[in-house]
């Protein structure tokens, strides 16, 4: 039993360093940053790894006065740092 949690725990630990941790906050500053007032946000994908990695889907809510559909963003996430894609 101790082994097994010893050996649960020695996996988490170099396991979690190498997890995406970009939070829905990164996410919705970058749109923000574009001109973007997000009103839905969501992961469209995750990878893990040495290089994990987390996509996600803003939508933004429509211009004033504009009658299209509403723009959305696509959001790249490594760790903690955020980007349009």
């Amino acid at each position: 039993m101790r082994f097994a949690l010893l050996l649960s725990f020695l996996l988490w630990s170099t396991l979690a360093p190498t997890l995406a941790n970009a939070q829905q906050a990164e996410a919705r500053a970058v749109a923000v940053r574009n001109g973007c007032k997000p009103t839905k946000i969501e992961v469209s994908s995750q990878t893990v790894g040495s290089s994990a990695t987390i996509a996600y889907l803003v939508t933004c809510a429509p211009a004033a006065g504009a009658s299209a559909g509403q723009p959305s963003l696509r959001i790249l996430c490594r760790n903690r740092l955020c980007t349009t894609k």
